[in-house]
């Protein structure tokens, strides 16, 4: 992590906002290969907020259908995911 930010920023919270938002993307980005292979989001809609979160919200009804979990299965937002919160608020 240390090495994406620029010189005399020593934590990812002084850095440029879009600087944060690429590497809070990119968490999200790795994160998806956790997920069983039928819930990862194709490549194409990456970058597609809309379709992103339209395509959880099917994953979400799918594992509600198959596991009944009344909703309590939500999946993580990275900087939720303790791993990837240790990075940004280290």
């Amino acid at each position: 992590m240390s090495e994406l930010l620029p010189d005399g920023i020593d934590d990812v919270r002084d850095i440029p906002h879009l600087l944060f938002n690429a590497i809070r993307r990119a968490l999200v980005f790795l994160s998806f290969s956790d997920l069983p292979q039928d819930e990862q989001p194709p490549h194409r809609i990456w970058l597609d907020d809309e379709a992103l979160n339209s395509h959880f919200e099917r994953v979400k009804r799918e594992r509600d259908a198959k596991y009944g979990t009344g909703g309590k299965g939500a999946i993580e937002d990275p900087v939720e995911n303790q791993a990837a919160a240790s990075l940004i608020a280290g």
